[in-house]
């Protein structure tokens, strides 16, 4: 019987899949920051504008509607759009969309819609990164490929070299 570590080997012996590993965890750090920066930004920098429940809602709501919205409906888009195509222009747009928030004033509509587009876009990136896998490994190595890509971002995310936990071990073990 084949190890998982194995599995993962070949699967990371493809160049393709590496590259797209490599490009869904920049994207969702990236995506962390930016989520990061708007809610200080939004909330903790002006509280004099977030200082009611539905000025916290606001924020929260642009958070999570590209993960209800986007999510279940881009499967369309992408089985009709080229793949490739989508993993190379989202990006793009998105960066765009991104350099557009940072000129918009701290305020306003215009922002939380620029910042809805720019998540939406990242969920839709991640969408078409996931449907990618089967043509980039193997069928026997497609669930261990699945897991390092959907599990590897949160890991990422971290500082580099510093635990996860404080003392380096999750709460409640010796």
């Amino acid at each position: 019987m084949e190890t998982a570590r194995l599995r993962a080997r070949r699967a990371l012996g493809s160049r393709d899949f590496r590259y797209l590993l490599a490009a869904r965890l920049l994207s969702q750090f990236a995506d962390g920051l930016f989520q990061s920066v708007l809610v200080a930004v939004l909330v903790f920098f002006a509280p004099e504008q977030q200082d009611t429940a539905l000025g916290l809602a606001k924020v929260f709501l642009v958070l999570t509607v590209p993960y209800s919205l986007v999510g279940p409906f881009s499967g369309v888009l992408i089985d009709r759009w080229s793949r490739r195509s989508i993993l190379s222009v989202t990006p793009l747009v998105r960066a765009g969309a991104v350099a557009l928030a940072v000129a918009l004033p701290r305020e306003g509509p215009a922002l939380y819609a620029v910042a809805l587009v720019t998540i939406s876009l990242n969920r839709f990136y991640l969408s078409t990164a996931g449907a990618s896998l089967p043509s980039l490994v193997e069928e026997r190595d497609l669930l261990v490929a699945n897991s390092m890509a959907t599990v590897g971002a949160p890991t990422e995310a971290r500082a580099p070299g510093r635990p996860a936990h404080p003392g380096g071990r999750p709460p409640g073990l010796p």
